[in-house]
């Protein structure tokens, strides 16, 4: 009993001295920072984000790198060593189980800017490590060992760093050596009980110290009223950002002419955009249940107009154009034209607006008065004969299918027309003399029967900027289908007649669920472009060195003149795409199949009276992610070894 004592003393003494550190703890990392903040972006729930990542990765060779590497040592060989052998094994160590799941004991973290001085903004960032000792234990190493580290100040008993350090200058030209001269650099640094804080300020560090002490009754971030009400979007997790653009455009008012050549830039962002019409912005970048998400709104004040938001409708766009559109385009975007003609007018307003002569400035006609002139060569009332006629639009750009000679990407443009007979009008006339304001002459249409009455139209003037020599102009009903391709505006009329276009694909259908009251709409081949980068990756040079010692064959020069009989244009010979392997050939079939039954990327945009909504969306991923990071490591691995043992395939 007598042992037992003292340690039962130096127990006691231990909880009271830990006793003295508590504090309160923060629950929320934006409770840290004034609510005058001007901006910020915060990692919002890393324990769901870990097991979402977790859940992506699952399966994957990701798992078990050591057995990947065993394997792929064993293919190479013996006393072939490589830098970048070294490389990708340690890249996997980024996103090995062991880093995931200690990534998801972090709390959180904020950096954030709370104002705009003479010298710049500034910025303070807080992670809150949570259950994780990795950050603070990498903080506090780096403050022990750092020689240059000093103190700079102290509040509420907590110490705050800064790296100083001594710089040496080159003398001048026949003068003694200049002593160094001490400069303290980089931030400021605090390191609290499982928090950093880094600032680049002393006050702005020492502010969010007294608020995680307790002893500031300021108000904080997280009781302004557009924070708390973006609850949904930072309930996710991900990340979220958020910014006072009524503070902010306040701030840059301030600063007036010390904008310097900046303020001819803010004038213009005010003509446009208004900044007494927008209140804030929020976003967020989420992952859950296996949909990655990008949310934003931008907050508007009903009883102010903004120029650039009120060139959106409210109206959401018809999603009938979409069938007439191809299911293998790569990017489709379909926009509302309702109240055309009204929309016209603001947009001619806001042209004239950022044209407008500065002040002082010599008096310039306005844009709008040079379009109307134009028109008037040709006839044609732009809001009333083309607008006015519309209802809503989408192009489709496919690089691939509408590459020209030349290597120009022309789109595909569909339409949608009031009715049949505002159709009709379009493609006899309207069209027609829209084509022709850049040389003042109409072109002439000519039909041509089969393939769905479409018509060709010379581009005239504007080939150097269709970069194609005829248009092809093909009607359905109500639909009109624009292009460089008769085949292809063949193609857009048939599969519209039938709906079997890009709406009548299932995945794309259940992509756009929840998206019908937005005004505009864009479907992006996430699909396609996956198997584009394998193809690209396949076809890409060796990223390796040769091996020592070996003998590099230096290619003879070009010569600076083409020789005879030869067509300068023409491309050489070794441009063309070098022959792909039986492996490589497979692993793009396989990526082929891997993204299968992917959901495009959908995008859309809606405006209400309160504000602007655009929202990006992937879904599907957990049914993809795994087979396509094995077919990467495969792939990747497997270029080493051919590059190394070219005889080997």
């Amino acid at each position: 009993m007598t042992l037992r004592a003292p340690w039962q003393s130096v127990a006691i003494v231990v909880v009271l001295v830990l006793a003295g550190f508590a504090h309160a703890a923060v629950k929320d990392a934006a409770e840290l920072l004034p609510a005058q903040t001007l901006a910020c972006v915060e990692v919002r729930q890393p324990e769901r984000l870990s097991r979402e990542i977790a859940l992506l990765l699952k399966g994957s060779k990701l798992e078990d790198m050591p057995a990947v590497m065993a394997r792929f040592h064993e293919n190479l060989g013996d006393n072939n060593p490589f830098w970048m052998y070294s490389v990708y094994a340690a890249s996997s160590l980024l996103v090995s189980p062991e880093m995931i799941n200690e990534c998801g004991r972090i709390q959180g973290g904020i950096v954030a800017v709370t104002g705009v001085t003479k010298d710049g903004p500034e910025v303070v960032g807080v992670i809150l490590a949570g259950d994780s000792n990795l950050p603070t234990f990498y903080m506090r190493a780096m403050l022990t060992a750092d020689f240059n580290v000093r103190t700079v100040a102290e509040v509420e008993g907590v110490r705050i760093y800064r790296e100083h350090s001594q710089i040496f200058r080159a003398p001048i030209a026949g003068a003694a050596p200049m002593p160094p001269q001490q400069e303290d650099h980089g931030p400021f640094m605090a390191l609290l009980p499982s928090t950093i804080i880094l600032g680049s300020s002393v006050e702005s560090v020492q502010d969010v110290v007294r608020r995680f002490k307790g002893k500031s009754s300021e108000p904080s971030l997280a009781s302004v009223a557009a924070y708390k009400e973006a609850a949904k979007q930072r309930d996710k997790p991900g990340f979220f950002a958020y910014t006072d653009l009524a503070a902010l455009a306040g701030r840059m008012d301030e600063l007036g002419q010390n904008l310097g050549s900046f303020g001819e830039q803010w004038r213009v962002v005010k003509a446009t955009v208004n900044p007494k019409a927008v209140l804030s912005a929020t976003a967020s970048l989420t992952l859950q249940n296996g949909v990655l998400e990008l949310k934003s709104r931008v907050d508007l004040d009903p009883k102010q107009s903004s120029p650039l938001a009120d060139l959106m409708t409210a109206k959401a766009a018809t999603p009938d154009v979409l069938h007439f559109t191809p299911r293998d385009g790569l990017l489709t975007l379909s926009l509302n034209l309702n109240d055309g003609e009204k929309r016209w007018d603001k947009l001619l307003g806001l042209i004239d607006g950022l044209t407008k002569s500065p002040p002082g400035g010599a008096e310039r006609p306005t844009a709008s008065a040079g379009i109307h002139e134009l028109e008037e060569r040709v006839k044609l009332n732009i809001a009333k004969d083309v607008l006015g006629k519309l209802t809503s639009a989408a192009v489709t750009l496919d690089p691939e299918a509408a590459m020209r000679p030349d290597g120009h990407v022309v789109p595909l443009l569909v339409l949608q027309a009031n009715d049949a007979a505002a159709a009709e009008s379009l493609e006899k006339q309207a069209l027609l003399k829209l084509l022709g304001l850049a040389t003042g002459v109409v072109p002439a249409a000519i039909s041509e029967k089969g393939d769905g009455n479409i018509r060709t139209v010379a581009a005239g003037g504007l080939e150097g900027v269709l970069h194609t020599k005829n248009l092809y102009i093909g009607r359905e009903g109500a639909f009109l289908a624009v292009g460089p391709d008769r085949k292809e505006v063949a193609a857009a009329l048939n599969v519209g007649a039938k709906k079997e276009g890009l709406l009548g694909e299932e995945k794309t259908v259940a992509a756009l669920k929840g998206l019908e009251d937005s005004a505009a709409v864009a479907v992006f081949s996430s699909a396609k472009e996956i198997v584009d980068l394998f193809k690209q990756m396949e076809r890409a040079p060796s990223v390796m060195a040769a091996p020592p010692f070996a003998k590099v064959a230096v290619p003879a020069p070009r010569p600076l003149a083409p020789p005879p009989g030869l067509n300068p244009n023409d491309k050489p010979a070794d441009d063309k795409p070098p022959r792909l392997s039986k492996r490589a050939e497979k692993t793009i079939a396989d990526a082929v199949k891997a993204v299968e039954s992917l959901p495009p990327t959908v995008l859309s945009l809606s405006h209400k009276a309160d504000g602007l909504t655009l929202e990006i969306r992937q879904s599907g991923l957990r049914n993809t992610t795994s087979r396509l990071i094995d077919l990467l490591i495969d792939a990747t691995l497997e270029r080493l070894l051919e590059q190394q043992k070219p005889n080997a395939n």
